[in-house]
């Protein structure tokens, strides 16, 4: 189970632990940083009969205001007792949560500190743990650790609280410093989209198609100019003819994919099989581009609420703009399952390194695009650097892993599209697999 405080599909942290601290007979937290306001929540949240052990980090810091808070609480309940990691030469950063039901311990181990922003507003990613690795993670990992913190007293609180002060200073000015550091990023990234937009802008057709493409030059004359803005009948019937042509490709590949044994399916709804060539209230403002998409089955969508759709999931496609035709592994702006599991997934070094390698073994004609940033997707130097691009990804923007077309490449020729296109999600299937958030 992942809880995640932004994303529409997971739960907050502080909803699970609502729940958890309901019925628990015992606590243990450990946490990096902990606030006045989350100290507060953790005691309400808590049976008055619940045994509770508080192990707090001082290094981000956390205030004194928090600490006479803690210190209030223990001397409110002798099942309440707070000790304080003060160990020489180790940055404590762990951010924990455990909870016994009964005989069993449930814990939630992240990125959450133990404030309001870590439990309801920040983006911050947890984990459920439960079974022996809970019992495990308690008894050899929190108890060691409770054991070799020294007492909270009001005696250290005020000692604490003299060296807080002028480091409070301190770490506002190195907020501020981050603060510049990410409107600097910001910049950089909001300059990069506008030149990627001038140049798609630029770059209409260069030269006629020639025959026997199996996109002609009307199909992706429907997409220039100011035809994705033209809602009239007659813009309607030149994109209706790039339906009809993608269609057919429909046609010719669902075949081929079911017997290459792929879990992809197309949509469930035939309308549905290729994007719309109308304006609706479902569409971008400017229709830009047209995608025949597979992904998974009408089934494991609909186990994930009956609203849900193949536009919130990860799939593979192929799509034509006014310039260039090409196949896609795409997770969409509204996919936050397959996102919040990849960026997860992500989190880990060995992880971080196959999906490395994954893309170098796609070799320079395939393309990673974040944020409207396109690059190579063999560029990268090491498995860091390319998660680091990812790492800027957001929902409400496309994550596409993909090959580009030119209108008169004749790989995507009458004779060969179909297997070209086969050959690219042969390739992209890997990647999409990898990606995808996969169903218990």
């Amino acid at each position: 189970m992942m809880v995640n405080n932004l994303s529409p599909f997971f739960s907050k942290l502080r909803s699970v632990l609502t729940v958890e601290l309901a019925s628990a007979k015992s606590v243990c937290v450990a946490a990096a940083l902990f606030s006045k306001k989350g100290v507060e929540e953790l005691q309400e949240l808590t049976q008055s009969d619940a045994t509770v052990e508080i192990l707090v980090g001082l290094d981000l810091p956390t205030p004194p205001a928090a600490l006479a808070r803690l210190l209030k609480w223990s001397q409110e309940s002798e099942r309440v007792s707070v000790r304080v990691w003060v160990t020489p030469d180790t940055y404590f950063h762990p951010k924990v949560y455990l909870v016994k039901q009964v005989d069993k311990w449930v814990a939630f181990v992240g990125s959450a500190n133990c404030t309001e922003s870590g439990w309801q507003h920040n983006e911050e990613l947890s984990t459920r743990v439960a079974g022996t690795a809970a019992d495990d993670l308690q008894e050899s990992w929190f108890r060691p650790r409770f054991r070799e913190g020294v007492l909270l007293t009001s005696e250290f609180i005020e000692e604490y609280s003299a060296s807080f002060a002028s480091r409070d200073e301190a770490d506002q000015a190195a907020r501020e410093a981050a603060r510049k550091a990410r409107q600097a990023w910001q910049k950089w990234l909001a300059e990069q989209r506008k030149a990627a937009e001038a140049a798609e802008i630029e770059t209409s057709l260069k030269r006629p198609v020639r025959l026997g493409q199996y996109f002609r030059e009307e199909h992706y004359a429907a997409f220039d100019g100011t035809m994705p803005l033209n809602e009239t009948a007659a813009a309607n019937r030149e994109r209706y003819k790039v339906y009809d042509q993608m269609m057919r490709l429909h046609r010719s590949l669902e075949p081929l994919v079911v017997a290459a044994g792929w879990d992809l399916h197309p949509h469930y709804e035939p309308s549905n099989v290729v994007s719309s060539p109308e304006h609706t209230s479902r569409t971008e403002k400017a229709i830009r581009a047209m995608w025949l998409n597979y992904g998974r089955h009408k089934d494991d969508i609909k186990s994930y609420g009956r609203e849900f759709t193949p536009m919130v999931f990860i799939r593979l496609e192929v799509i034509i703009f006014n310039n260039h035709l090409a196949t896609w592994c795409r997770i969409g702006k509204d996919g936050a399952f397959d996102r919040d599991a990849f960026k997860a997934k992500m989190l880990e070094p060995s992880n971080r390194a196959d999906y490395f390698a994954l893309l170098q073994a796609l070799g320079e004609r395939y393309f990673i695009e974040v944020q409207g940033i396109k690059k190579t997707a063999n560029a990268f130097e090491s498995a860091d650097s390319l998660a680091n691009f990812v790492r800027s990804d957001r929902q409400g923007s496309y994550l596409v892993i993909g090959k580009d077309y030119e209108p008169n490449d004749h790989e995507i020729s009458e004779a060969l599209l179909p297997q070209t296109i086969m050959r690219d999600w042969a390739h992209l299937y890997q990647v999409y697999q990898w990606m995808r958030r996969h169903e218990r």
